[in-house]
C-alpha cells in the first residue's frame, strides 16, 4: 500500500467520488457523530481497507465524526494503524 495522506475534502468532490472507492467510516446522524472511534475499532477497519486500496489506484476514507477534532484525530490513528506503526 501506498502512502497514507491525511486532510480534508467533501464527500461531494467529483474527483474523489471518481478516483475509486469511496468508504464512509461514521454512525448514525445525530449524537452518534460526536463520537471518538477506538483504536481498537479503528484496527478492526485496517484489513479491509488494506484489501480495498489493492482494488483501486486511490482509496479515499472519509470520518464525519465531527465534534470537536474527534474526525481528525480518528484520520491521523488510522494513518498510523495503516502505516503500521
Amino acid at each position: 500500500m501506498g502512502d497514507v495522506l491525511v486532510g480534508t475534502c467533501s464527500w461531494t468532490d467529483r474527483a474523489l467520488l471518481a478516483s475509486g472507492r469511496y468508504t464512509r467510516g461514521h454512525r448514525d446522524p445525530g449524537p452518534r457523530l460526536r463520537y471518538a472511534y477506538s483504536e481498537s475499532e479503528l484496527t478492526a477497519w485496517a484489513p479491509r481497507l488494506r484489501a480495498a486500496a489493492k482494488q483501486v489506484d486511490e482509496l479515499h476514507v472519509l470520518f464525519h465524526n465531527c465534534c470537536a477534532d474527534a474526525a481528525v484525530r480518528a484520520a491521523e490513528t488510522m494513518r498510523r494503524i495503516l502505516a503500521g506503526r
